[in-house]
């Protein structure tokens, strides 16, 4: 499937496009993914890491809804992919491929 993220600094200027700022890939475990657009701007002007690039967070324990360690596994730019290999322990892979990254605000 394919969708569009807007970063939490531009939420306010996005909404009537409906895009989400995170979309959640469950995978039946306690270990999901999530993936966001870190733009930096707003609250988000001071990153210091993934500077308007697409991030690929996993959270190790409270599926996502609780406190849980949360790892960075990748953060990407227009045309790069992430593979997670045996994704959710199915032994096919998932990958993740960013198309474009637009920087305008409309």
């Amino acid at each position: 499937s394919s969708f569009t993220l807007v970063g939490i600094g531009e939420f306010d200027k996005n909404t009537n496009d409906k895009h989400p700022v995170v979309v959640k890939i469950e995978t039946g475990t306690n270990k999901d993914y999530f993936i966001g657009f870190n733009r930096a701007v707003g609250p988000n002007a001071q990153n210091v890491e993934a500077d308007n690039e697409v991030t690929i967070v996993q959270v190790n324990g409270g599926n996502g809804l609780d406190y849980g360690q949360s790892y960075l596994k990748a953060h990407l730019l227009s045309d790069e992919v992430y593979t997670e290999n045996h994704f959710a322990n199915t032994g096919e892979p998932l990958s993740i491929k960013v198309n474009s990254i637009d920087l305008s605000t409309e």
